[in-house]
């Protein structure tokens, strides 16, 4: 498609790719939006006015306002199955892509401070497919899909500092601590 989705403050903006024409302003969110993804159909954004909203890419209509988060939900992320968010309240919540309602599994707080980012992965190495989450308390989790949707909670594992490399992918790291 030709058309690219973009977010300025509180206004989604769509653009032709080719022309740079502004096609349509909509007015999504009370404040700044942090984050967009294209899932399936609809174009999921989230802000700092701590909602999700969902919109359907043809009729450009929000079809949902999800709520969950107590602050600003600042990065969203995709495993095929349900979307992450994450928020600076240091929580990081699912929801499902097929019924856009919340997920009830444990997540359980493994951050001391906001989160900033998600990252969806499929670790070939390890045959798993994993979300990393970032936080401004300095570390990085990784998340197994499987794991988490099994209603299991997250290994708790030691805290280990990333080697001197700038690698993130060391096999065995679950958790790491920048310096």
């Amino acid at each position: 498609d030709d058309i690219v989705w973009a977010a300025t403050e509180n206004l989604i903006v769509q653009i032709h790719s080719q022309t740079y024409k502004i096609l349509n302003l909509l007015e999504a969110h009370r404040r700044t939006i942090h984050c967009m993804i294209l899932v399936q159909s609809h174009v999921w954004s989230c802000s700092s006015d701590q909602t999700i909203k969902i919109w359907d890419v043809k009729s450009l209509r929000c079809v949902k306002v999800l709520t969950g988060h107590h602050t600003r939900v600042f990065s969203l992320c995709s495993d095929g199955e349900c979307v992450w968010s994450a928020g600076w309240d240091s929580s990081i919540m699912l929801w499902s892509i097929k019924t856009l309602e919340y997920v009830p599994l444990q997540v359980k707080k493994r951050h001391k401070d906001g989160v900033s980012g998600l990252l969806f992965v499929n670790n070939e190495f390890n045959k798993t497919k994993e979300i990393y989450s970032c936080s401004w308390d300095k570390t990085i989790c990784v998340w197994s899909t499987s794991t988490v949707k099994s209603q299991a909670h997250a290994p708790v594992l030691p805290h280990s500092l990333l080697p001197p490399s700038p690698a993130l992918t060391v096999p065995g790291f679950r958790r790491a601590t920048l310096s």
